[in-house]
Order: structure tokens, then sequence, then C-alpha cells
């Protein structure tokens, strides 16, 4: 997936902003047996997973934003690491569902509430270098909010092939 940044500030900060709720309409009653179904996709991580990785995730945006505020220009390294093996480093399949989810909706309302505070003077102003990151290696807040946004949107789209799969599986 090509990451690219929403250049204009409002539409960022409402679809920053709503990723929550998107969220919330997918997974909100889901028990068990549908969080942890594998789709027989090569690769294919459950909903659980799916809801880890962003929980990890949303905790990096928060210190990449928190630091290109705190320390413009930083030099910052929160990871760049294969997925895979960090999915099974940090445990995502036995992790709580519930807690991830309320971390990544946690999160993202700080952060967000923080972005819509700052001065459009201030906009621009902030940054991070991130030298071994294969996409940010530079970002401002605003390359930062839609990378997250991009990568939230991405795995949405994921969980949702999860559920259909899951409604096909339990339909044979």
């Amino acid at each position: 997936m090509d990451y690219f940044e929403i250049l204009d500030r409002e539409q960022l900060l409402a679809t920053y902003g709503a990723d929550i709720s998107r969220l919330d309409a997918l997974v909100a009653n889901l028990d068990g047996e549908v969080l942890h179904f594998r789709p027989a996709i090569d690769g294919a991580w459950t909903i659980a997973e799916h809801l880890g990785h962003l929980a990890s995730t949303e905790v990096n945006g928060y210190l990449r934003f928190q630091k290109a505020i705190l320390n413009p220009g930083a030099t910052i390294d929160v990871g760049n690491g294969d997925m895979e093996k960090s999915a099974a480093i940090l445990g995502y399949a036995a992790a709580s569902a519930s807690d991830a989810l309320q971390l990544i909706r946690t999160l993202r309302k700080i952060t967000h509430d923080h972005a819509c505070r700052i001065k459009d003077q201030d906009w621009n102003r902030y940054h991070i270098q991130q030298p071994s990151h294969p996409i940010m290696k530079a970002a401002g807040l605003g390359m930062i909010l839609s990378f997250h946004t991009q990568h939230f949107a991405f795995h949405l789209d994921l969980i949702r092939r999860n559920l259909a799969a899951y409604e096909n599986a339990k339909a044979v």
C-alpha cells in the first residue's frame, strides 16, 4: 500500500476522529469464535490479531505525534519491524481484544483532541525524523496522522474480509 499525506487538515482530522466509530461498528459485539477465526488465506490474521496490531501501531502513532511536538526534528525509532514476527513476539493472538480496543479508543481520542487544538501556524512546525522507517523517513503532524489513518483503513478492510470469510464458512 502506498501512503500519502492528506493535505486537507479538516478532512484528515474528521477521518482520523471517525476511525474509532468505524472500528466499533465492525467489532463491537463480536464473540470469541469470530474474533479468533482465521480465514483460509495464506498469511491471514484473526480479527483479534488485527486489533492487537492496531493497538501497537496506535501507541506508535501517539509517540510519533507527541515527540514531533515536544522535540521538533528529533530522530526517533518506534519500529519498522516484520509484522509477522511482531505479531508472534507480542502475542496478538492471545491478547485481550477488549483491552486492545480500549487502548486504541483512548490513544486515538487523546491524539485527535490534541491535533484539533493545534493552531494553524504551528501545524507545519512540528515534525520527526525516522531514518529506519520504510515509509515515513521525515514526517510532520499531517503525515503522521495520514499514515495512521490509512493504515487503520487497511486493517478495517482486512477485518471486513475476515467477517465475510467467517460468514461464508458458517454457511457451508
